[in-house]
């Protein structure tokens, strides 16, 4: 290496070609310079076994935190489907018991409203008979209570004959079978020729389809919105029309009228058990939409109405498609 007149850190090759990084320092007031130098490979050998433990710790590193983020993923997944288990767990117990609880209501209805009808019978009978015997005989003070109740009894027999009909829904259902709804509506109309003919009452329908469902809990619900929309008529004659179309998941029917209408905030209350929006002017105890929600239900569907006051209704149900 030619260090004569340089000054400083070089690199270079020396006087046997080997590559060399030298310090050169000119000695002062003297041609002379004094040179240190190292070869390259003695250099960066202890750069490269740095540069390797750097790098060896660098893996170790990422290695130890993807250990360590892979056991706290563990952990939260284990946390999270242990928690979805009990939750899980619970929510089958809560269910089991909603179950038993509903099956014990039904059993509760149908034994408190079947016991309860013989009493009821007697008492209603010696009223009437008391109400025969006696009326006109004793001042109107007493025939207005005997009459208050005689009524009585008699909306309390209603009303224990609806909760028969409604917890009879599950336990005497029949089995699912198709079943052609024409025939349904046809059997509809024979069942409330008598109530039609003397309302005045005009019932049409589009073709109607075949679904897999209980028949004769098909014609109660049929029956029990035809009878509404006539009951409930504004003073026009009573034009009731069915139809049903196909969806996705099943068929939507309606039953449309032209009556009175419903306040849309009672759209929800009207299916309620023993719920009525009317006096006494209307008749019937507010249970036959009741089993209608039921019966719709026990098929895998639901009901509701579209309504405003002085406007008709449209009432709503679905039957899923099922295999027969």
């Amino acid at each position: 290496m030619a260090a004569l007149g340089k000054k400083g850190i070089i690199d270079g090759l020396d006087y046997r070609g080997v590559p060399v990084i030298a310090a050169i320092a000119p000695v002062p007031d003297s041609p002379w310079s004094i040179v240190s130098k190292m070869d390259n490979d003695e250099i960066y050998k202890d750069l490269w076994k740095n540069a390797l433990l750097v790098a060896l710790v660098g893996i170790t590193l990422v290695f130890s935190s993807g250990m360590g983020v892979a056991m706290w993923w563990r952990h939260q997944s284990a946390r999270f489907y242990k928690e979805r288990y009990e939750s899980a767990e619970t929510l089958c117990h809560t269910m089991h018991e909603l179950k038993r609880s509903n099956e014990e209501l039904r059993q509760f209805a149908y034994i408190a409203s079947h016991d309860l009808q013989e009493p009821l019978r007697m008492i209603s009978s010696y009223l009437q008979l008391i109400e025969r015997r006696y009326k006109d005989k004793l001042d109107k003070d007493a025939d207005e209570f005997i009459a208050f109740a005689v009524d009585g009894a008699n909306r309390l027999q209603e009303m224990i004959n609806g909760l028969l009909d409604y917890s009879r829904i599950e336990t005497r259902g029949k089995p699912f079978e198709k079943t052609d709804c024409e025939s349904v509506l046809q059997q509809t109309f024979d069942n409330m020729q008598v109530a039609v003919r003397e309302s005045g009452a005009v019932v049409t329908h589009d073709p109607l389809p075949v679904v897999v469902a209980d028949k004769t809990q098909l014609i109660q619900v049929f029956q029990n919105l035809i009878a509404n929309a006539i009951k409930f008529r504004s003073g026009e004659i009573p034009r009731i029309h069915i139809s049903a179309r196909q969806e996705k998941d099943g068929f939507v029917f309606s039953v449309r009228d032209n009556g009175i209408g419903i306040e849309p905030q009672f759209n929800d209350r009207i299916f309620t058990l023993f719920r009525r929006l009317h006096g006494r002017e209307y008749s019937g105890m507010g249970i036959g939409l009741t089993i209608c929600r039921r019966i719709v239900e026990r098929h895998g569907g639901k009901i509701w109405v579209e309504s405003e006051l002085g406007k008709g209704a449209v009432f709503y149900f679905t039957i899923p498609v099922k295999e027969g």
